[in-house]
């Protein structure tokens, strides 16, 4: 290390300190607005939003959901055409076409083969031109080469600096598993080294969200022969890189979409008291019970289950649940879902 940058580092300066502080002030006085998500509990369990300097991490095993939930994010983030927001999306995963498809299957409710074996109606026409602009939105930029873990640190410099009068910056990086390999076994430790290095250089304009993958581990327990369901929720070790993860993101959320791991009627069991704000999700004919467990209900469902939140003061509950599709669940109230056989497409993302 070159002599200057010791004198430098043991040189006394407090102006992080005033920026920490002024921060918290504009944060208290409503000068500065956490980043809406688009995802109530994500809101909820980051005080209120996306704040500047914090890394987000989802994890999920493949087919549940993961592109999905990230494009509800990029979404909500550029909705207001006036906000003041660069997002830049590292998409090394899935071709832009199916992240397409996705947004389409989801405006039009219909299946993907309908999407694709049909032209599009007149009527369909406002949709398709709508999820181009999105794509298109001048404040979105996608890189899709797959790079190693130094040239997306560069890239990513680099982008801030192109946009350091922009309010915020939000860099989406999908995901941390494939990312181009050097001489390391795993990409993963130096990307979140690198990841956490941007955080603090610019910690009041750039917030990261990481896709990442759970490992077999959990597999292993959904499939178990003994069937117990109090195993079945995610945990640190599920992660892929579990380690690393842990210790540079702010929050990590699981998400399980059960149909898709091959569970049909029952998914984990809770604690009934702990998670009573999941009343509605509980397997039916244990809702009215008094069993200090109770079973959520895996039928039309997505489960979120936060793993870490660094600012939890212990109130925040830790699950949650969405409805896929509320029309199905409306019809399948009219009798036991048991009995029900929906049509897959509904059910999926």
């Amino acid at each position: 290390m070159e002599g200057s940058k010791i004198q430098r580092l043991l040189t006394k300066d407090n102006t992080r300190l005033k920026d920490a502080f002024k921060f918290l002030t504009d944060l208290q006085h409503g000068n500065i607005t956490p980043l809406d998500s688009g995802i109530d509990h994500l809101n909820n369990v980051s005080l209120g939003g996306i704040l500047p300097g914090t890394v987000t991490s989802i994890v999920a095993r493949s087919g549940n959901g993961k592109s999905y939930t990230l494009g509800l994010i990029k979404n909500a983030l550029l909705a207001d055409p006036e906000k003041d927001i660069k997002v830049l999306h590292f998409n090394f995963e899935m071709p832009l076409f199916q992240l397409v498809l996705l947004e389409l299957k989801k405006a039009l409710k219909k299946p993907f083969s309908t999407i694709t074996g049909m032209p599009m109606s007149e009527e369909e026409k406002p949709v398709y031109r709508k999820i181009y602009n999105e794509y298109d939105d001048k404040r979105y930029h996608m890189i899709q080469d797959l790079l190693t873990p130094h040239e997306i640190y560069t890239v990513t410099k680099q982008f801030i600096e192109n946009n350091k009068d922009t309010k915020n910056i939000v860099v989406f990086i999908d995901h941390i598993g494939i990312i181009k390999s050097t001489n390391a076994p795993s990409p993963i430790p130096e990307t979140m080294e690198l990841i956490n290095q941007l955080k603090l250089e610019y910690p009041l304009q750039v917030s990261f969200i990481l896709l990442g993958q759970m490992n077999r581990e959990i597999e292993k327990r959904w499939t178990a022969k003994d069937g117990n369901r109090a195993n079945y929720l995610p945990s640190s070790s599920d992660i892929y890189g579990s380690d690393i993860l842990m210790q540079f993101s702010d929050i990590i959320m699981a998400q399980v979409l059960p149909r898709a791991v091959g569970m049909e009627g029952k998914y984990a069991a809770v604690s009934r008291s702990a998670n009573s704000h999941l009343f509605d999700h509980f397997v039916p004919e244990e809702q009215s019970g008094k069993a200090k467990m109770v079973h959520l209900n895996a039928f039309n469902r997505i489960y979120y289950h936060y793993i870490k939140m660094r600012l939890d003061d212990g109130t925040i509950p830790r699950h949650y649940c969405t409805i896929i599709n509320p029309e199905v669940e409306d019809a399948v109230k009219q009798q036991s879902y048991y009995e029900t056989d929906p049509n897959e497409d509904e059910l999926q993302f």
